[in-house]
């Protein structure tokens, strides 16, 4: 007796079996309908002859009476040694199990060098990534030293326009003395004028003097010609320093358009920064999935060596099984005895042979 194989119960319906028992599988079901019978079933892998025996399978049940009653059934297992003739029936069955399991071997081997070539060509991908995260870094690098001749400029910019800022408030200085001096040359001329009627009053009260005055008066009107030559020499300067202003106020034009444009300009290269950041986020979180698919991958490929390392188990068990079962076969034969005087090897002169009709 080796005890209580399997047992399955209503408190626990799922088969328990020994531990160091080399069941191949173990399954029952309890249920409490006519409809739906209860059994338990357990079959065996690799069994020896020591398991032959009478194996006894008990159950309690309980009656329509509710009265509990046991029930045995002896069940007599004989395991006999298997024949040459079966090993021969076996033999191809083996060769072609055989040739099945090393062409999964070969085709887990297969698997696992295209694993191993999907493995380096995604490692040639991570470091082109990272070659291309280098060269994004290396850009928005050169961007920066960009920013920065960029910066000079506008500040350079700035102080051209407060140095022309400067030169329009000496501009207008200088356009109000040209006011002063205007107006001054108004009061002269005036004066003049007062002087001239003064003179024509004088001609008119001295006669004698008209020729004196005569003189004065030409004298007079050379000035006023000098001095509206002057007047005209000043009205074109103003007219020049208008037109100076007019550029200055188009140089300023074209300064506040560079300006602008250069504002325009860092604007787009901070929307390129940002977009390079959005990239370069988006490389990171590929890399990262491109090492868990490796991870995977990795988990795979250990799976397959334990599924193939199992697999080399089971061969090995059987192909032992195997030549165990031939050589005792192999001792059976050379026990058997001959049933003929040709099958007698001996150095004898004389042997005594019993021949099957019981003569020697």
């Amino acid at each position: 007796s080796s005890g209580v194989i399997a047992t399955i119960n209503k408190d626990q319906p799922v088969v328990t079996t020994k531990q160091d028992s080399n069941f191949n599988t173990a399954k029952g079901e309890l249920s409490d309908t006519k409809s739906k019978a209860s059994f338990i079933e357990v079959s065996w892998s690799y069994i020896k002859s020591s398991e032959s025996g009478n194996y006894f399978c008990g159950a309690h049940v309980m009656g329509p009476n509710e009265v509990s009653e046991r029930l045995n059934e002896m069940l007599p297992i004989i395991i006999s040694n298997p024949t040459f003739d079966d090993f021969v029936k076996v033999i191809p069955k083996l060769l072609r199990q055989a040739d099945k399991e090393k062409e999964k071997i070969l085709e887990n081997k297969l698997n696992i060098y295209h694993i191993k070539e999907d493995i380096n060509a995604k490692q040639q991908n991570i470091i082109s990534i990272k070659d291309g995260l280098d060269i994004n870094s290396q850009n928005i690098n050169i961007v920066k030293d960009d920013l920065g001749p960029s910066r000079q400029n506008i500040k350079s910019i700035t102080d051209n326009l407060n140095v022309n800022k400067q030169s329009i408030a000496s501009h207008y200085e200088e356009l109000n003395t040209l006011r002063h001096i205007v107006d001054s040359l108004k009061d002269d001329l005036r004066t003049n004028k007062q002087k001239i009627q003064s003179m024509t009053d004088e001609v008119n009260a001295n006669k004698d003097n008209i020729n004196q005055l005569k003189e004065n008066l030409e004298s007079n009107k050379q000035k006023i010609q000098n001095m509206t030559d002057e007047v005209n020499t000043n009205k074109d300067n103003i007219n020049q320093l208008k037109e100076n202003l007019n550029s200055n106020k188009q140089k300023i034009q074209n300064v506040t358009d560079e300006v602008n444009t250069n504002k325009d300009n860092i604007n787009q290269l901070r929307e390129n920064l940002e977009s390079n950041k959005q990239k370069i986020k988006n490389m990171t979180e590929n890399v990262n999935t491109n090492i868990q698919n490796i991870i995977n991958l990795n988990k795979d490929v250990n799976t397959s060596k334990q599924s193939l390392r199992k697999l080399e188990t089971d061969l090995e068990i059987k192909l032992a099984n195997f030549l165990a079962a031939l050589t005792s076969l192999e001792k059976k034969i050379e026990k058997v005895s001959p049933i003929s005087c040709r099958d007698i090897n001996s150095t004898q002169d004389r042997d005594i042979v019993r021949l099957i009709s019981g003569l020697k």
